[in-house]
């Protein structure tokens, strides 16, 4: 998330979700067009934080190939919803992490 320049929601890392909060003009739309337009599901905030965060699954049933895949499309999506990122730039530190493991 932080490749991405995205900032982490929570003072401390968890271990089965990463959050980070979003520009909230395009929150809500990032969590739709990824699940319709490239198959990837993540959730959004509730309450008080819809439209304001994004969460990204990392446990149980998800792969290392959902984790590369996932932010390969979110990068596309910041990038077509107006947000600059480096293309690349979190799938390189997703594969430096799982590189660890």
């Amino acid at each position: 998330m932080k490749a991405l320049g995205l900032e982490l929601f929570g003072e401390v890392p968890c271990d089965v979700v990463t959050s980070a909060s979003v520009p909230f003009e395009i929150g809500g739309m990032i969590v739709k067009i990824l699940r319709e337009k490239y198959g990837v599901s993540i959730a959004g905030g509730q309450g008080d934080l819809k439209g304001k965060i994004i969460r990204f699954a990392h446990m149980g049933y998800i792969s290392k190939v959902d984790l590369l895949v996932g932010f390969a499309c979110l990068e596309m999506v910041l990038s077509k919803l107006g947000v600059k990122v480096k293309r690349g730039k979190a799938v390189a530190a997703v594969e430096e992490e799982l590189l660890k493991i």
